[in-house]
């Protein structure tokens, strides 16, 4: 279950990718891929995700869920979540492209968020579909989940960081947060 401020956060991320990306890339695909590498690139360089959002292993690649939802709320699909159609709301789309219709609220964003964002703009500006599509679909935990994944597809966080570059110690690390997150509930 996502709080409300993990809603405002993804929201927030959602917002200062659509201020920034090229126009060439504003479709749900690279969208959703810029936030994804954003989250990758978090949880290798500081061990913590960027989005309290699950990485679902889809067929076109690992997609930040409730981020998607969000995507697919603003073409049309029904929400249920309040929280959710109110950042559905902040976007629109016109042919197929997605635009703010509000500034990011940048309460919600680290300046490690910030910088992990950034990064995954310069990276996804510089690629086509079919490279960001090859580079999502090689990492051994987008193979294992989209395989013998059930349901959701999850794809398990330490893993998207080691694929990222995390050495062993960012994954003990990783692994320690999320047990904690746990344990907290």
């Amino acid at each position: 279950m996502k709080t409300n401020s993990d809603i405002l956060t993804i929201k927030a991320v959602l917002l200062y990718i659509l201020e920034r990306i090229p126009d060439t890339k504003r479709s749900v695909y690279f969208v959703v891929k810029t936030a994804f590498y954003a989250q990758r690139n978090h949880l290798a360089q500081w061990g913590t995700p960027l989005l309290e959002d699950d990485i679902c292993a889809l067929p076109f690649g690992p997609v930040p869920s409730t981020t998607y939802d969000i995507l697919k709320g603003v073409r049309g699909k029904e929400l249920q979540d309040i929280m959710l159609i109110d950042a559905a709301k902040s976007i629109y789309l016109s042919n197929e492209d997605f635009f703010p219709t509000e500034s990011a609220d940048m309460d919600y964003l680290s300046k490690s968020a910030i910088d992990c964002i950034n990064q995954a703009l310069a990276e996804i500006s510089q690629k086509s579909f079919a490279e960001i599509l090859d580079t999502t679909h090689e990492s051994q935990e987008y193979l294992d989940a989209y395989k013998y994944g059930k349901g959701l597809k999850i794809m398990n966080p330490i893993n998207i960081a080691r694929d990222a570059g995390a050495d062993e110690g960012m994954q003990e690390y990783i692994s320690e947060y999320y047990e904690l997150k746990i344990a907290l509930g």
